[in-house]
């Protein structure tokens, strides 16, 4: 279920790179927002604190509550370095669960 979490996030943020209406970032910022802070806590379930942590940072700033204000090109650079984040660390928890090459 991670993993679809994941890949759903990452496509919200690759459209989100394209013009769009306001309201379709405070949607984004709202399925980032539930997706991270979900994959976080299993994480932190998992023991696995980096991943927990980073998730957690993703998180607060896609915070749709109380949500941070930057440029739409700041936002752009934000969103192409969680893509790249989300990756890496989903990646690393395939070969972790799938091939045991990072131990416990």
């Amino acid at each position: 279920m991670r993993i679809y979490i994941s890949i759903c996030v990452i496509l919200v943020l690759i459209t989100s790179l394209f013009d769009m209406p306001y309201a379709y970032y405070s949607y984004a910022n709202l399925v980032v927002f539930i997706g991270m802070s979900f994959i976080a806590y299993k994480c932190y379930k998992e023991e696995w604190w980096l991943g927990a942590v980073i998730y957690t940072l993703i998180s607060i700033a896609f915070n749709p509550l109380d949500p941070l204000h930057f440029e739409k090109e700041t936002w752009k650079v934000i969103d192409i370095i969680t893509i790249s984040f989300i990756i890496i660390f989903e990646s690393i928890n395939f070969f972790k669960r799938n091939y045991n090459i990072v131990k416990k």
